[in-house]
């Protein structure tokens, strides 16, 4: 393989990390690896398959897909699916793209076409950390709460000793709106056993936010929430957490007055 070559690889695997809050030093290829030691013995078809694409296009692509993980990033879910929908006319095998078109369905409650491309990602990429988050993400927005559960719970028992546990985190705070959700406060609870302030996860902070939000007291989760983002600002680690709290609907349920004031201040910014 042409060093040109591999050099495209690394710079596609370095804008498609597994995780959505990638960490510092948590990169798809690993800090320091020699380039020359890269085979395509070891890449998945699809890669091997873009780095035959003409140099033109690899590169259109790359600055695409990168666009449209900056417009994910933002909130700009309308834009982030146009981005992907160019790049798939480049080059449409990238399951990554399908899993980053199903993370916007969801945001967009697009769930009308989110069952065809969850099919396409659990067949091509089953364990990625993306395609469980989804996968837990659509329960929740469909309010399918036990399933959250169930499937979560089966999930972090077979994952590999190695995962990262910050994902983990991730995924248990999922089981925990989903308990909150059905009214299960003590299971809730349970999920924080143990965790203080020292741990390096915003699950402390949001776990709380959330059983605050549960009994309707807005200052003190917003004093949680506001201590995440701070702390973790950086890395954006609270954005799947975030997430979360939106795609349960916790909010609506125990703050409704949260939204009516937002629905509010938009009208009065259009007139």
């Amino acid at each position: 393989m042409k060093k040109q070559t591999v050099t495209t690889i690394c710079a596609l695997l370095a804008l498609l990390p597994s995780a959505p809050a990638q960490t510092a030093g948590n990169s798809a290829v690993p800090q320091g690896a020699p380039q020359q030691q890269m085979k395509t013995d070891n890449l998945p078809a699809w890669l091997v398959e873009f780095s035959n694409l003409p140099r033109q296009d690899r590169e259109k692509y790359l600055q695409g897909f990168g666009r449209a993980k900056q417009f994910f990033q933002k909130g700009d879910w309308h834009a982030c699916i146009l981005e992907i929908t160019n790049c798939e006319i480049i080059f449409n095998q990238n399951p990554n793209s399908w899993n980053l078109r199903l993370s916007c369905m969801i945001e967009l409650k697009d769930l009308e076409h989110a069952d065809e491309y969850l099919e396409k990602v659990r067949k091509a990429i089953p364990n990625d950390p993306v395609t469980l988050l989804n996968i837990a993400n659509l329960h929740l927005v469909r309010g399918e709460y036990q399933q959250c559960i169930t499937e979560m719970n089966n999930i972090i028992r077979t994952l590999p000793y190695d995962t990262d546990g910050e994902l983990v985190n991730i995924m248990r705070f999922r089981i925990m709106l989903s308990h909150l959700m059905l009214g299960n406060e003590s299971q809730a609870e349970a999920i924080l056993q143990g965790l203080t302030a020292l741990d390096d996860t915003p699950l402390f902070y949001y776990g709380h936010a959330a059983l605050n939000i549960y009994h309707g007291k807005r200052q003190e989760a917003m004093l949680d929430v506001n201590s995440a983002n701070n702390i973790f600002a950086k890395n954006q680690a609270t954005i799947p957490y975030q997430r979360g709290i939106t795609a349960s609907g916790l909010i609506d349920k125990y703050l409704p007055e949260v939204n009516k004031e937002k629905n509010a201040a938009k009208a009065a910014e259009k007139k």
